[in-house]
Order: structure tokens, then sequence, then C-alpha cells
């Protein structure tokens, strides 16, 4: 059930920022100068 929630927020946050969609399908060293960021899969899972 988590999963699927979490999956809808992504869906409506990315209908709303499509340049997040970028952000997450492309490694941090391809992205242009002001795009976010998105995720790094380095980082230690919080929670």
């Amino acid at each position: 059930m988590r999963q699927f929630a979490e999956t809808v927020a992504v869906v409506r946050y990315t209908a709303d920022h499509p340049t997040y969609v970028d952000a997450i399908a492309r490694h941090p060293s391809d992205l242009k100068p002001g795009m976010p960021a998105g995720y790094c899969l380095s980082a230690p899972a919080s929670g």
C-alpha cells in the first residue's frame, strides 16, 4: 500500500513539475544548471 501511495504522489508531483522527470531520469552530472537535483541513490534512506 505504501508503494502505491508513493507512486501516486510522484505522478501527481510530476504532473505539476514536468522538469522533475528529467531530473530523476538522468545522472546528476548530466543535468543543466538550474534543474532540480532529483534523488541521490547513494544517500542513506531516512525513516
